[in-house]
Order: C-alpha cells, then sequence, then structure tokens
C-alpha cells in the first residue's frame, strides 16, 4: 500500500475537516490523494520529507505505526521497545512504536519478538491495528444504547446520542465528528477521547436518596403505637417518659403527669420523641 493510499484510509476512517494549503508538498497537486494528504498534514499526522509527500512510496511499518498514533493523538513512550529489532527502528518512530505496542495495538508478529520495522505494511496488517484498537464503530448519527465491550469510536459528523450503556473500553470521538455527543446515563470505564472539538454533553438521571433506617441502642428501629410504627430518629434524646405520664382530663385534654414536662392545649412542644 502507497502512502498515498494509506493518506486516504486515515481520512476515510477519522472524517478530518481542516485542509493544508495546496502548495505544501510538490508531488501531491492534481492526484488523486491530494485532499486526503494536505488534511493529514493539516492534523499533524503526515509530515512528508523535504516537502513531498512521497505519495508514491510503499509506507513501512513504522510510518504507519507512527501516523495512526498521531492521529489519535497516543503520545510517544520514553520507554525502549521490547522488540528484538528495536535498533532498527528511526528515531522518529521510536516514542510511537513502544507506545502502540505498550497499549496492545500491534500483535501482527508471528512471535511477538520482531516488529520488521522497514517492511512495507500490508492492508490485512492495517486492519488489524485498527481491530485491537476500536470494538464498535458508529459511523451514522442516531441513538445508541448496546453497551460496548472495548472501545467504541463515533465517526458520525453529527454526532450522536449514547443511553443507559456501559463501555468498558475508551471513548472515542473521532475529529470530523461537529455535532454533539449527548450521553444520558453513560458509563465510560476507559478514557474519553475528543480528537476533534465536537461537543459532549453528559447528562445523569438524579438517583433518589434512600433515607437511612433509624436504630438505637436497643435494637429497635420503630416504636409502635397504636398499630403505627414511628420511627426512632437518630442524634434525638430519647424520652424519659411513659405511658403511665399521660392522662385525659375532665376536659377532653391530654395531659403530662410528669413534673418534668408540662404540655398546653394538648400539644407537646418538648424536643424529645
Amino acid at each position: 500500500i502507497t502512502r498515498g493510499a494509506f493518506a486516504v484510509i486515515l481520512d476515510r476512517f477519522l472524517k478530518y475537516t481542516g485542509i493544508s494549503d495546496a502548495g505544501t508538498f510538490s508531488d501531491t497537486p492534481g492526484t488523486w490523494c491530494e485532499e486526503s494528504v494536505l488534511r493529514l498534514h493539516s492534523a499533524g499526522v503526515m509530515l512528508g520529507n523535504q516537502g513531498k509527500a512521497l505519495i508514491r512510496s510503499d509506507i513501512t511499518r513504522q510510518e504507519a505505526v507512527t501516523m495512526v498514533a498521531r492521529a489519535f493523538r497516543i503520545a510517544e513512550s520514553p520507554d525502549a521497545s521490547a522488540y528484538s529489532d528495536a535498533a532498527s527502528i528511526s528515531d522518529y518512530a521510536k516514542g510511537y512504536v513502544t507506545a502502540m505496542e505498550q497499549a496492545g495495538y500491534l500483535r501482527d508478529s508471528s512471535d511477538g519478538t520482531v516488529f520488521r520495522p522497514r517492511d512495507a505494511v500490508t492492508r490485512a496488517e492495517i486492519v488489524n491495528i485498527f481491530n485491537n484498537m476500536i470494538s464498535v464503530l458508529y459511523q451514522q448519527s442516531g441513538s445508541y444504547a448496546a453497551s460496548v465491550t472495548g472501545t467504541l469510536m463515533i465517526n458520525a459528523a453529527d454526532g450522536a446520542t449514547l443511553s443507559n450503556m456501559t463501555i468498558s473500553g475508551n471513548l472515542i470521538i473521532a475529529p470530523g465528528v461537529t455535532g454533539t455527543v449527548t450521553l444520558n446515563d453513560v458509563t465510560v470505564q476507559g478514557s474519553t477521547w475528543n480528537l476533534g472539538s465536537a461537543p459532549i454533553q453528559v447528562n445523569h438521571t438524579a438517583v433518589p436518596t434512600v433515607p437511612t433506617v433509624p436504630t438505637d441502642p436497643t435494637g429497635q428501629n420503630y416504636i409502635v403505637y397504636e398499630n403505627r410504627k414511628v420511627a426512632i430518629l437518630p442524634d434525638v434524646e430519647a424520652s424519659s417518659l411513659t405511658a403511665a405520664d399521660f392522662a385525659w382530663d375532665g376536659n377532653g385534654r391530654l395531659t403530662c403527669t410528669s413534673p418534668a414536662f408540662t404540655t398546653r392545649f394538648g400539644i407537646d412542644v418538648s424536643a424529645y420523641q
């Protein structure tokens, strides 16, 4: 696959909107891949070499991995690569290859020890990288509610609405998304990568607070009175009164006979329960 063809694949996948000047590269004007190459250049993904995009040259594995990492804004890793042929990786690609390797996105080597940085990448290898990175892709705007195991990517230009779902990996919003991405009661267990400027609206349904069942030292949660359960309130001093401390007077009013408390008009105005 050529560098020009790879630029078209990435552009179609991520749907870039910005574009660099037509004269950025000397070998792209009038070619079939010109717009895609210029979009990738505008996004800092395809930088070229000495004023040329080299669109007709086969793209190597290290070039492809570097461009994918830049496209998804995966930072370079300062660590050394575990590949046995890491010394053959060009300096510009080392940090990106290691980062992609550590993230588990590079799993196309038969024994996992050789990267083959200067070999031409195949279409199958490109598909394998994307498959390792993304589990589900939403290309159409609309409403979705099915939970996703792995990483979900949205590249629908008008955005999407996700509701009542869990995403066990990351949520990736492509740079070409300009509409609002609405998340209604959505749990993203990984990270949210907004690669462009799409507005994100997060809505969470308030969960009603369940009152705490009161307790007291005796283990009784309620006072039963005339077949009614009256909750024992926490942090309120218990009353020392008993049923024997109350009586009805001649006027039909309930009075307290205890010397510690008095009532007026039959209403208990104490702060005790």
